[in-house]
């Protein structure tokens, strides 16, 4: 029976391997996708946001004369702002919010800085000045109201500095309290807590994304090419056929998904100098070692298994290959679902999630990454996967017995 499953292994693995679609979503898109995430578009907001925070920003002044206390100078020497004074202090609160609004939009300013009435007196005097801050919500918008409240913030820490050096009162009366955090988590934890989300979610994508098409082929599309029929007359067992076609799936799943894990090798390596910012790519190589990779690939290849097996069985209903893209891309979700929870806090691998398929893989791999998984919870996860696939299989095999499916 061996020798049967090789040869329908590698007769499959040849036609697997002649289609394009199939190429393409197992090689050339894993690897080339991650140097594009990781470094071009994280360059490009990188540089976004350097952009943001030069461009200059215009802010009209009401109630300058009201500041005797070097307000306006301190804010003047904000980088890539403009302040322009237009009048005297006015009463904001009895104006209706819409002409306030209209002012903003009309005059393409982006916000609004009143200095209230007896601000100066009251700062002066140790009391507390009100300033009032207008304006229209908008990523542009946030990044110059956080430089004027920034700046803001710094007259205001040299007043309170010199209150307390004019009653020759110290600092730390002020402070009362004072908190020293110390993370004791390894470097590798704490870059794994930050990534060991992510790169999981896309694994199992490609993994899903590398068997979808070699399980529309073998399955739908032998029908479709009335192949099918001359597969089930040839003399071997009955299950080698099967076998063969579960075997080239999921090593289309599995080497999709580590041509990904290449291409996040490939992105530090290639566009490491010009495009990825350096902490990402510091964060990458350093959580990527052998023992990582090695556990990836235990955790993997049940969930291929798996995703083959319900593939497999979906494209058989299918009568054609067109009818097999539609029934088997919604199972897109049943991946995607439970990979973004892994993703949210206080997820943990525990004996709760450790029976969620897909969800177990994606937290044993987060952990992973982080290095906090023991090898009694990574072979108790995959030693589950492989019964729910086992299972999988198994519905896969009575539905290739049943003529009526298969040559219907």
């Amino acid at each position: 029976m061996l020798s049967q499953i090789r040869i329908i292994f590698q007769k499959e693995l040849t036609e697997v391997l002649r289609d394009k679609r199939t190429l393409l979503t197992m090689i050339l898109i894993p690897l080339a996708l991650y140097p594009l995430l990781l470094g071009v578009i994280g360059k490009v907001s990188e540089n976004q946001i350097s952009k943001a925070m030069e461009k200059e920003h215009t802010i009209w002044v009401y109630g300058a004369e009201q500041d005797q206390v070097g307000l306006m100078q301190a804010l003047r020497q904000v980088p890539a702002t403009r302040f322009v004074e237009k009048g005297s202090a006015i009463d904001f609160s009895a104006l209706d919010s819409q002409q306030i609004r209209r002012w903003i939009q009309t005059d393409s300013i982006h916000m609004l800085l009143h200095i209230q009435e007896g601000f100066g007196k009251a700062v002066a005097d140790s009391g507390v000045g009100n300033l009032g801050v207008y304006y229209i919500t908008d990523e542009d918008v946030n990044i110059g109201k956080s430089k004027v409240v920034k700046g803001i913030e710094a007259i205001k820490a040299q007043i309170i500095e010199q209150r307390f050096a004019q009653k020759r009162v110290s600092a730390d009366y002020r402070e009362a309290i004072r908190i020293a955090e110390h993370d004791m988590a390894s470097e590798r934890e704490q870059q794994g807590n930050t990534i060991g989300g992510l790169l999981p979610y896309m694994f199992m994508i490609f993994a899903m994304m590398g068997a979808m098409y070699p399980a529309i082929d073998l399955g739908a599309g032998e029908k479709e090419r009335g192949t099918v029929d001359t597969l089930l007359i040839l003399p071997i067992h009955p299950y080698a056929a099967l076998i063969g076609k579960l075997g080239v799936i999921s090593c289309s799943g599995l080497a999709s998904a580590l041509f990904s894990l290449v291409g996040v090798w490939l992105s530090t390596q290639v566009a490491s100098s010009e495009m990825m910012p350096l902490d990402l790519e510091g964060m990458i190589q350093s959580v990527l070692q052998l023992e990582v990779i090695l556990g990836m690939i235990v955790l993997l290849l049940p969930c291929t298994i798996l995703f083959a097996s319900a593939l497999l069985t979906l494209s058989f209903f299918a009568k054609s290959y067109k009818e097999a893209q539609s029934t088997v891309t919604p199972l897109m979700i049943v991946v995607i679902l439970p990979s973004v929870i892994g993703m949210l806090p206080g997820m943990e691998l525990d004996m709760s999630t450790v029976w969620a398929p897909i969800l177990n893989v994606s937290l044993a791999m987060k952990q992973l990454i982080a290095g906090t998984l023991s090898a009694g919870w990574l072979v108790f996860t995959a030693a589950v996967m492989l019964v729910y696939a086992g299972v999988l299989v198994y519905i896969c095999s009575r539905i290739f017995r049943k003529e009526s499916v298969m040559v219907g």
